[in-house]
């Protein structure tokens, strides 16, 4: 089971490109921005060093699913090149965008006097850079959040590049191994992406390219083996209701009289509760209940204490419970099992229920699951409540199984 798709490509949406040239320190400054509905993250202008006659660069980035609204995004690298009178053109430049992939001429704004311009050199044409089909086929890998894998290359008497998305994959360590280049990443979240390899100067579409899929599902009961070369295997997952059935049985051996008090699926807000939290970093929207798979839940117990425990890979995998003695207050606690508290909407229904209104955004970055004292709209009932990545809350109620909006979206 995967959750979103990213892979390393030409920015889409870029309005408006610049450059400024310095030539006291020999910096070239390249600017960018636009929007896009598109999950975004990771610019980088990445130079075509097979360009002649100039400056040509690919803007590029991780790109993920699209969202309901666009978002605006700036970036700018430097970049140190040294200018050589009649040698090298600084008067313009070539990008690469999604939306313009055979390039468009920028002009090069000089700080200071601009020296009089070659008459041997003009800009250069815009080239086409390679699609697709240059790219060489993928190695596929199939690994569980957490695990840890290898990837290896030949060594060969060039630069060579790795491009990976850290949202989904974190670099642990890279070194030669007899004779052959080798990264171990860890995967940290459920996701389908891609890490390339690259020999020589060009990290954008071009070059000699080596390409691996990592489809990252999430940890079952039974393992899931590291394969290489076919599709993702079947995960079984415990159900939501059957974490949080586990945690209540971790923590009632120890404390008979714990009541579970919330379940939070998002980043912490201070409140404390079950926390579902995506990776650290940069924030990707979950469409699926799934795709939050870091619980932190909290209890009532003692004498006014309460215990949380958290889990360590999935929904199937608990830590060690800590009590502390402050007491939490603010909402009623959650009737376990939901049979005896008269409600049956599981986390995976909610998102079921959420999806399915019209009105509300498609994607979430987390929610939280508690049970007002004094609700603002229906009976008293636990309550999922939902945020999306415009900013905005939707509430879905576990009895009645209405959906109603909470906090509006950023404007």
């Amino acid at each position: 089971m995967s959750g979103m798709r990213t892979h390393w490509g030409l920015v889409p949406g870029v309005k408006n490109l610049g450059a400024v040239y310095n030539p006291m320190t020999s910096t070239l400054t390249v600017l960018g921005d636009g929007s896009t509905n598109l999950v975004v993250h990771g610019f980088e202008f990445v130079r075509d060093e097979h360009f002649v006659g100039g400056l040509a660069f690919s803007a590029m980035c991780w790109v993920g699913p699209a969202l309901e609204k666009s978002k605006p995004f700036r970036w700018s690298n430097n970049f140190h090149i040294a200018y050589v009178h009649g040698v090298i053109n600084l008067d313009a430049l070539v990008i690469y965008t999604a939306d313009n992939p055979n390039g468009e001429v920028v002009d090069v704004k000089w700080v200071g006097t601009k020296p009089p311009k070659p008459e041997s050199l003009t800009a250069q044409a815009p080239q086409t850079i390679p699609t697709a089909v240059d790219i060489p086929r993928p190695t596929i890998l199939n690994v569980m959040v957490h695990d840890k894998f290898e990837i290896t290359a030949d060594s060969k008497p060039s630069r060579v590049t790795v491009k990976f998305d850290p949202v989904c994959v974190v670099l642990e360590e890279a070194n030669i191994v007899d004779g052959k280049l080798c990264w171990k990443f860890q995967a940290i979240r459920a996701s389908s992406t891609s890490i390339y390899v690259t020999y020589g100067e060009n990290t954008s579409m071009i070059g000699n390219k080596r390409v691996w899929d990592i489809n990252i599902g999430l940890r079952a009961s039974n393992g899931g083996p590291i394969s290489e070369g076919k599709e993702d295997d079947q995960i079984v997952l415990p159900s939501f209701f059957q974490s949080l059935q586990n945690a209540v049985d971790i923590v009632q051996k120890q404390w008979s009289d714990a009541q579970l008090y919330s379940v939070q699926c998002n980043e912490p807000s201070g409140v404390i509760s079950v926390q579902c939290n995506e990776p650290s970093g940069v924030i990707c929207p979950a469409f699926n209940a799934y795709e939050l798979n870091n619980l932190l839940t909290t209890f009532r117990a003692g004498d006014g204490g309460h215990v949380t425990i958290a889990t360590i890979d999935s929904w199937d995998s608990w830590g060690t419970p800590n009590y502390s003695s402050g007491s939490i207050i603010g909402n009623n606690h959650i009737k376990w099992p939901p049979a005896e508290g008269g409600w049956d909407v599981a986390l995976e229904d909610a998102v079921l229920l959420l999806q399915d209104d019209t009105r509300t955004p498609k994607f979430f970055t987390g929610c939280s699951l508690n049970e007002p004292q004094h609700p603002q709209e229906g009976p008293v009932q636990p309550i999922y409540t939902f945020d999306m990545f415009d900013g905005s809350t939707w509430i879905v109620g576990a009895i009645d199984k209405k959906v109603w909006p909470g906090r509006p979206a950023r404007s």
